[in-house]
């Protein structure tokens, strides 16, 4: 038994070792992708209590690779208690002083369901609601995304500072995500001047769907009821125009629940015929004039 137990916690260690080494010689310039055993490791702890001494060194791109790491462990985990672990490592990440590391990690913390967020960390991000942070539109949106009522007053308070234009939308769309009938109000009045374009699709309509608003998605059951070509193609040898109908579509599809277009696993839409696709989709909103949204996904 005892030499089982040895057996077991040598097992347990090797990867921790391995992601050590491997983490000096990130400092040492060295640009190796992360060992197989770090990342197929079933016991996360150890790997995690390595990230953290890591994450705090002196040279940004091992604080970088620290965080790439974490993050990696905790989407995949299905341990409540590793993905609160590492949804507090970024959260934190996102004060450092690197631009390109805090942008990651609020970035990253999206990847995490909001049930993964504690009281703790939902204050540290509405701490983070400063005209002065960096990536101020992700930090914002993720508020948002939890929809931590007490951080309103704050993003309300963003809107009356000088902030880019970008960042003042963000903070519209997490307010829409949040309930806020102003910020809806606000939305609704900028689309009703929009004309329906590639920009619009590409630019805009991901912070729409992100808001899990009805009346915002009313305006978006309406580009997928056109029938104008108002698009460009995928295809970059094509000059002919498609509907915008089918890259809202793919949009909807991760964000709708019970939407009849089939998704993977990461909520990519899975289609053979796009044509019968969006047809299968006008009619599904035909016939549901009310539907439920996806909310434990950004």
């Amino acid at each position: 038994m005892i030499l089982m137990l040895v057996v077991v916690g040598a097992v347990a260690a090797q990867p921790a070792s391995d992601l050590k080494e491997y983490l000096e010689a990130v400092r040492a310039g060295s640009y190796d992708p992360v060992p197989k055993s770090v990342l197929q490791a079933t016991e996360a702890m150890p790997l995690l209590s390595v990230l953290a001494t890591y994450e705090q060194d002196s040279i940004v791109r091992v604080r970088s690779r620290a965080y790439s790491i974490a993050r990696r462990i905790g989407t995949k985990s299905q341990e409540s208690e590793v993905r609160a672990l590492v949804v507090g490592q970024l959260t934190r990440g996102i004060g450092d002083t690197d631009g390109g590391i805090s942008g990651a990690c609020s970035g990253g913390l999206t990847g995490f369901t909001p049930g993964d967020f504690d009281v703790t960390v939902k204050e540290q991000l509405k701490a983070f609601l400063l005209p002065a942070t960096p990536h101020l539109d992700q930090v914002a949106m993720l508020v948002g995304y939890l929809v931590y009522d007490p951080a309103t007053a704050t993003l309300r308070g963003l809107l009356q500072e000088r902030l880019s234009s970008t960042n003042k939308w963000s903070v519209r769309l997490a307010l829409a995500r949040m309930g806020d009938q102003e910020s809806v109000d606000f939305i609704l009045e900028k689309l009703r001047a929009a004309n329906v374009s590639d920009n619009l699709v590409y630019d805009v309509v991901p912070g729409l769907v992100y808001t899990r608003d009805p009346a915002i998605f009313v305006f978006l059951e309406q580009i997928i009821q056109q029938d104008e070509p108002l698009c460009l193609s995928a295809d970059p040898d094509s000059s002919q125009k498609i509907l915008c109908g089918y890259r809202v579509m793919e949009y909807l599809a991760y964000a709708i629940e019970d939407f009849p277009i089939p998704t993977d696993e990461d909520g990519e839409v899975e289609l053979d015929d796009y044509e019968a696709g969006l047809q299968t989709v006008r009619v599904w909103f035909d016939s549901h004039e009310t539907y439920g949204f996806k909310m434990d996904v950004y």
